[in-house]
C-alpha cells in the first residue's frame, strides 16, 4: 500500500503539470481547436481522467510487484520496475519539453490592444505556473536519466559505464530530494502573489510586534531606573536625617 501511494505521488504532480501547460499553452499555439473544443467548458472531467490514469497506472505496476514477490521470480519485478521507470521517463520529460516550449510561446507572444481582461489573466496564470513548475521539472531531471538508463540496460546489460551513469543518477536524487523543499518554497514565493504577500505581512508583523515589544522593554527598564533612583534618594534622606539626629544628639 505504501508503495501504491509513493508511486501515485511521484506520478501525479508530472501528468498534471503536463495536462495544465497543453490545455493553458493551446490560446497561443492552436487558438481555433482551444476555442473550439475546451474555451467554454468545464476542466473537471479532464482532471479526472488524468487522476485516473494515473491511479490506474500505479495500482497495475503495485499489484503486478506484489503478485510477483508472492509467486518469487524476480525476473517479472525487474520487468515491471523498468517498466514503471520508463513511464515516469517519458512523463517526466513530456512535460520538461512541453514547459520550456510554453515559455518560448509565451515570451513570443506580444500583447495587442485586442486582448481582453480574460487574455491577460490567462497569459499571466500560465506564467506564474511556468515560473513555479520549471525549477521542479528541472531536478526531476535524473528520472529522464533513468528512464533512458532502464531503456539500456537490457540492450547492454554488462555494461559498466551505465552502471556508473545509474549510480550518478541515484546521488543526483538523492541530492535533489533533499534541496527539493527549499526550491519548492522559493519557486511558490516567486511565483505565487498570494503566497508572497503572505510572507511579507507575517514578517512585517513581527517586525512590528518586535518594536513594540523593545519600546515597551525600554520603557520597563526606564522605569524601573527610576523607582530605584527615587528609593536610592528617599534611603539616603532617610540616612541623612538619621545621622543628623544623631550627631543632634550627641551635642
Amino acid at each position: 500500500m505504501l508503495s501504491f501511494f509513493q508511486m501515485t505521488m511521484v506520478m501525479e504532480y508530472p501528468m498534471l503539470s503536463l495536462f495544465f501547460v497543453i490545455v493553458s499553452t493551446l490560446p497561443y499555439t492552436a487558438p481555433i481547436f482551444y476555442l473550439k473544443h475546451l474555451a467554454n467548458r468545464n476542466w473537471t472531467r479532464y482532471y479526472v481522467l488524468v487522476h485516473t490514469i494515473a491511479y490506474s497506472l500505479c495500482a497495475t505496476f503495485t499489484t503486478s510487484t506484489i503478485l510477483s514477490a508472492h509467486i518469487g521470480s524476480p525476473s517479472i519485478i525487474g520487468i515491471i520496475t523498468n517498466a514503471f521507470i520508463i513511464c515516469m521517463g517519458i512523463i517526466c520529460f513530456t512535460t520538461l519539453l512541453t514547459t520550456i516550449r510554453a515559455a518560448f510561446a509565451v515570451s513570443r507572444y506580444k500583447s495587442t490592444a485586442f486582448m481582453t481582461r480574460a487574455d491577460t489573466q490567462r497569459r499571466r496564470r500560465l506564467t506564474c505556473f511556468l515560473v513555479y513548475c520549471i525549477p521542479m521539472n528541472i531536478i526531476c531531471f535524473p528520472v529522464i536519466v533513468d528512464g533512458i538508463l532502464a531503456c539500456l540496460f537490457p540492450i547492454f546489460p554488462r555494461s559498466l559505464a551505465l552502471y556508473s551513469f545509474a549510480q550518478l543518477s541515484i546521488n543526483a536524487q538523492f541530492f535533489a530530494n533533499y534541496f527539493r523543499t527549499f526550491v519548492i518554497g522559493i519557486c511558490t514565493l516567486t511565483a505565487l502573489t498570494p503566497y508572497r504577500e503572505a510572507v511579507r505581512k507575517l514578517f512585517r508583523c513581527q517586525r512590528s510586534n518586535g518594536s513594540r515589544n523593545g519600546v515597551s522593554t525600554v520603557t520597563d527598564l526606564a522605569n524601573r531606573v527610576n523607582v530605584i533612583d527615587n528609593a536610592a534618594v528617599t534611603q539616603s534622606k532617610i540616612s541623612v536625617g538619621t545621622l543628623h539626629r544623631m550627631s543632634n544628639a550627641e551635642s
